[in-house]
């Protein structure tokens, strides 16, 4: 025996589909759900843990918070390989944006805290956009372990 372990992989638009659907499932809504994956990478085991929990978090965020009257809203899940091998993921929404103030280095709940140390430890760059048209949580994560054929 080695010593050396394989790491498991899988295809990442596999994770982010079917993260996003356990999510809804967890919280229903009358949100509406839009899903659009560029080209496929595949990551660890690991990675793909890390990436659910920001996922989760900024779609369970836009479930409650972008729309505090309460009306439907949009939520859009989007994957996109960069020129240069990193992987951009964004969670936006229809809704309201973060509050006035807000410090997304410092302020939020447990799911903010989550999403900050999941961006961390995956060594990724954790960007928050709001605006009064909704808010954009992008995670832009580092060179992929490998591209995956179609």
């Amino acid at each position: 025996m080695t010593g050396s372990t394989v790491a498991v992989q899988v295809g990442l638009n596999a994770v982010l589909r079917a993260g996003a659907r356990r999510t809804l499932a967890e919280r229903p809504s009358d949100t509406a759900f839009d899903l659009h994956f560029g080209s496929d990478v595949v990551v660890t085991m690991g990675q793909a843990a890390r990436i659910v929990a920001v996922l989760r978090e900024a779609i369970l965020n836009s479930i409650d918070y972008a729309h505090p009257a309460g009306v439907p809203g949009r939520i859009e899940v989007c994957s996109a390989l960069e020129r240069d091998g990193t992987m951009m993921i964004q969670i936006a929404d229809d809704g309201v944006g973060l509050p006035e103030g807000f410090d997304t280095l410092l302020d939020g709940g447990e799911g903010f805290h989550i999403m900050r140390r999941a961006g961390a430890e995956l060594g990724a760059v954790l960007s928050f956009k709001s605006s009064c048209l909704g808010l954009a949580v992008g995670l832009l994560l580092p060179t992929p372990v490998r591209g995956q054929s179609s």
